[in-house]
């Protein structure tokens, strides 16, 4: 399968899944989600009671046990306190004495989620409740998170609030920063194609990834589920679901950001794929959820991480160097490695910190970068790295200040057609960019140089008058003059035709143009009279 084929095969499937993905996410969001007994309604959450755990076996539970916590509620404010814990990945009850005041449970009518994902329990209490005994029976559906600690607070219910948002807070900011960047990029690569006919996949496949992980650790914070507290299971799904996507899109953008070993990262990102699609399928179909398959997805990351260093290897030894921002992509690396690491040590993603600041970082980097080097793209002419017809349309648009005068010249090449025809498009190719780089050199820094057609080229002159015109045309015939007095071919040959807003008041810039053309026109035909072409 040739580079191309592989290319569109690797995309095609990337968007497919994430399309499945996507479907399954807002499946899961908007018609699955625990059951849920609330038998008070809720007013308010501080202190921390001590509570006495113990162990029962039960077969019929998910890991074979529960957890079951008791104490005896202190005294309680007027009406204003809540009891308040979260659970990862357990099922629970409650009872105050022997009332049962709060329920999770599985969805009764869920046919595919089985996590019930991150769960704040607030349940109100009130100064009746002092000295009631509370027990807890909290059920793991997975034995990772069966001895989790379970801190239990008694207090305001919007003290509880604010602590929980300033402990997340570093971590929404940076989150919301990956998801805002990630839009602006997708949305600055549409742009550009659309408007500029410029593709900068870079800029998307990055903005993918950087919306990716933003949503990933936005979802992934433990104020998340009191914002969607009607349906916080279906957070864990998007949670995963997102570090599955995000694995390809990374290594589509290393693919593009190398310009080399495109095949191998096109297969690596082919892996990963098809890795995303067994997990969705298990899913589906009851095989296995997606947190417990949680180990693909991080072993999809350090596969990432080694295929980019296989490549970096590659590129040393075959002399290639590494690529122009090689250290932000190892910062971020390392920050993924780091990470990982503390996630298995802490067995919690809740101090994943570094991969979001280095992506942050990277991504305002790469933002402003990518815009100014597409910019630039959709400007420059290839051939010769003079502005082209783009950027000189964009200037004719521009309103002619009143006191400035805009001189304008045009030259078109003699002889590039009978060039291309005798010696070969290369040699109309070599005039071309000799004689780009003799108005480069020639022509002051502060003015604009354009390749304006084929063999066409125009200049604006700014704060111009007669003898200035002269100047740099008499520059240009003597750079002219000594590049063909050397041994370098095909000789150079050009008419030229100018004009100064000064000798036009009541013209526009489009206009002073036209007078140009014509009188370089004029130029033209003399040199054909002359030389009898």
């Amino acid at each position: 399968m040739n580079r191309s084929r592989l290319e569109r095969v690797t995309v095609g499937l990337y968007i497919l899944i994430f399309l499945f993905f996507a479907l399954f996410l807002g499946y899961m969001f908007f018609y699955e989600r625990n059951d849920i007994y609330a038998a008070r309604s809720f007013e308010s959450a501080y202190s921390i009671p001590s509570s006495a755990e113990t162990t029962l076996s039960d077969p019929s539970a998910p890991v074979g046990i529960r957890r079951q916590f008791t104490w005896t509620l202190p005294e309680c404010g007027a009406g204003e306190d809540c009891l308040a814990f979260y659970l990862v990945h357990h099922y629970v009850q409650v009872w105050f004495d022997e009332e049962l005041v709060y329920a999770l449970s599985p969805g009764t009518d869920n046919p595919i989620g089985g996590s019930p994902g991150s769960n704040w329990v607030m349940i109100p209490v009130s100064s009746s409740d002092s000295g009631r005994t509370v027990t807890v029976l909290a059920t793991p559906v997975y034995q990772s998170v069966s001895d989790r600690e379970i801190t239990f607070t008694l207090g305001s219910h919007s003290a509880l609030l604010i602590a929980c948002l300033k402990a997340d807070l570093p971590q929404i900011l940076l989150s919301a920063m990956c998801v805002v960047m990630g839009i602006a990029l997708i949305a600055a690569f549409f742009l550009l194609l659309f408007q500029k006919q410029v593709s900068d996949r870079e800029l998307f496949y990055l903005g993918v990834f950087t919306l990716l992980i933003g949503i990933w650790r936005i979802t992934d914070t433990r104020f998340s589920p009191i914002l969607f507290s009607w349906n916080p299971m279906a957070l864990g799904y998007i949670t995963i679901g997102m570090l599955f996507l995000l694995v390809p899109s990374i290594l589509l953008y290393m693919k593009v950001c190398y310009k080399s070993n495109e095949a191998l990262f096109l297969y690596a990102a082919l892996v990963t794929i098809s890795a995303a699609a067994v997990v969705l399928i298990c899913q589906v179909l009851g095989l296995a959820e997606f947190k417990q398959t949680l180990f693909i997805a991080h072993f999809a990351m350090i596969f990432a991480l080694l295929v980019m260093a296989l490549v970096n290897v590659q590129r040393i030894k075959q002399g290639l160097g590494l690529p122009g921002n090689w250290e932000l992509l190892s910062m971020l690396a390392v920050s993924v490695a780091v990470d990982l690491v503390n996630f298995y040590l802490r067995r919690s993603s809740s101090g994943v910190f570094f991969t979001i600041l280095a992506l942050v970082l990277y991504t305002i980097f790469r933002l402003v970068t990518g815009v100014v080097k597409a910019n630039r793209k959709a400007y420059t002419d290839v051939r010769t790295g003079l502005f082209n017809k783009n950027r000189w349309d964009e200037l004719m648009r521009l309103p002619k200040g009143k006191n400035d005068t805009i001189g304008i010249i045009m030259m078109d090449l003699n002889r590039l057609k009978y060039v291309n025809d005798t010696a070969g498009h290369e040699a109309g190719d070599k005039m071309i960019y000799n004689f780009a780089n003799i108005l480069r050199n020639t022509i002051p820094p502060s003015n604009t140089i354009c390749r304006w057609g084929g063999d066409e080229f125009a200049v604006m002159i700014t704060h111009a008058d007669k003898e200035k015109m002269e100047r740099i045309l008499s520059a240009i015939a003597r750079a002219a003059a000594d590049y063909n007095a050397t041994d370098e071919t095909p000789k150079i040959s050009y008419a030229a035709g100018w004009a100064l807003s000064s000798e036009f008041p009541d013209k526009g810039l489009q206009e002073l143009l036209v007078e140009a053309d014509k009188r370089m026109y004029q130029d033209k035909r003399r040199w054909h009279r002359e030389n009898a072409q």
